[in-house]
């Protein structure tokens, strides 16, 4: 049969509370802290009984991508502007590589919408530029 939920349920996501805004019969709706990553534990508890699933946040998008120069130097260093959503706001959970390659000083520069980074050294042409957030990408 169908389990409803009571006005006395609870929900954690990576041990943390995530405050129930609503409840319904079949529906909880919380709303948790912003932050990147995925598959982090979900408990919701209702009268004792206790059902575990996973979280993930939305992975990276990328919209636009800019740089200071068409052409870049083989030393790198040529800034490099990433617009989008779902970035995050810690430049530490952030990884973009170009080409394969790490880029160096990134920042966020609007939370969770434009990265910048300067390219990497290295040679070639077509670089592929990506975007990695709490170990995600698009």
């Amino acid at each position: 049969g169908l389990f409803y939920f009571t006005q006395q349920v609870s929900v954690t996501i990576a041990s943390r509370d995530c405050p129930v805004v609503s409840v319904d019969y079949t529906t909880i709706l919380c709303q948790y802290r912003p932050g990147v990553g995925a598959s982090f534990a979900l408990t919701v508890s209702d009268s004792g009984v206790i059902a575990s699933s996973t979280f993930s946040y939305l992975p990276p998008n990328i919209y636009n991508v800019t740089a200071s120069s068409i052409i870049s130097s083989t030393l790198g260093g040529s800034a490099i502007t990433i617009y989008g959503n779902n970035f995050g706001e810690s430049p530490s959970s952030v990884d973009v590589r170009f080409g394969g390659v790490r880029c160096t000083s990134i920042d966020i520069i609007v939370p969770h919408e434009v990265v910048t980074c300067s390219s990497p050294p290295g040679t070639g042409r077509d670089k592929v530029l990506r975007i990695f957030v709490g170990g995600q990408s698009p």
